[in-house]
């Protein structure tokens, strides 16, 4: 039976596509290896943050490894994570999240200010799974409803801030035109404390400009996203996908910062893995 493998698992690595990594996964072969390792490279262009007026191509090769352990996951139902508790139809575990950093001097609204670190996020996450795939019916439809703490870095400073909360409902079918071929759909809301908003659209009086006045940014909405993705296994190692992502930030909480540019963003990306190498040993469903 076909396998999705982890096609989508490198989104994660871009903000703008982490909800692939959270409802990826195969959804109807019965047993999957306990560890698979591959080699994969994505590109993008993605907002510079949150109604941004400036997006960034990153071109990034890495190596890519799932594990499907009974406590520790990093798979395709929502990357990176510990399991807490777990049922049929949900689960209650510790994820990651992050996004990639942007230079300043590239950005109008932000030049002369500091550049936007690389952000990691961590915290609790529940996961519904409202729908479950099927033989006869490969539909698969995933709630996902984290928590988690921000943190930026450079990697000689790490910097809090402050939390965010971002449910995501997610859902995907497969054999789309080609028994491979695998189509996902998802909307996500999006809000956070004032120290992230802070780090994105406040702007302090010593970089203050004619342009650019003092703006102290407020906690609450950020925006709402819809995305549509494809992808396709060729030959049950190489994973082709491709993916859009809008963001509308209308009726935001800092609409007045003068970083805040574009009520609607859209990022892209597409990207191909080639995985070469899996366990004999089955992992934990």
């Amino acid at each position: 039976m076909f396998s999705l493998r982890k096609t989508l698992i490198l989104l994660y690595i871009f903000s703008s596509f982490d909800l692939y990594a959270q409802a990826t996964g195969s959804m109807l072969r019965d047993e999957l290896p306990l560890w698979e390792a591959g080699l994969g490279v994505v590109g993008g262009s993605i907002p510079d943050y949150p109604a941004a007026g400036h997006s960034t191509f990153h071109t990034v090769p890495i190596p890519t490894f799932v594990y499907r352990g009974k406590r520790v996951r990093a798979d395709e139902d929502g990357g990176l994570r510990a399991r807490f508790y777990k049922t049929d139809s949900w689960e209650f575990d510790l994820s990651l999240g992050g996004s990639l950093p942007a230079n300043s001097d590239e950005n109008a609204e932000r030049k002369g200010m500091p550049d936007l670190d690389t952000m990691v996020e961590i915290g609790p996450t529940f996961i519904w799974k409202i729908i479950k795939p099927t033989k006869a019916s490969p539909h698969k439809l995933i709630l996902s409803v984290p928590l988690r703490v921000a943190i930026s870095t450079d990697l000689k400073h790490w910097n809090t801030r402050g939390l965010t909360f971002n449910p995501v409902l997610v859902y995907m079918r497969e054999r789309v035109f080609l028994p491979t071929m695998t189509f996902i759909a998802s909307i996500d809301t999006r809000f956070a404390s004032d120290t992230m908003m802070d780090y994105f659209y406040s702007v302090s009086s010593n970089f203050v400009t004619s342009a650019r006045p003092a703006f102290e940014a407020k906690p609450g909405y950020m925006g709402t996203s819809v995305a549509l993705g494809m992808s396709y296994l060729l030959k049950n190692k190489y994973s082709f996908f491709t993916g859009v992502y809008h963001s509308n930030h209308y009726g935001a909480s800092n609409e007045d910062s003068p970083l805040f540019v574009r009520r609607n963003n859209t990022a892209l990306a597409a990207g191909v893995v080639w995985w070469f190498l899996e366990s004999d040993r089955k992992g934990v469903q």
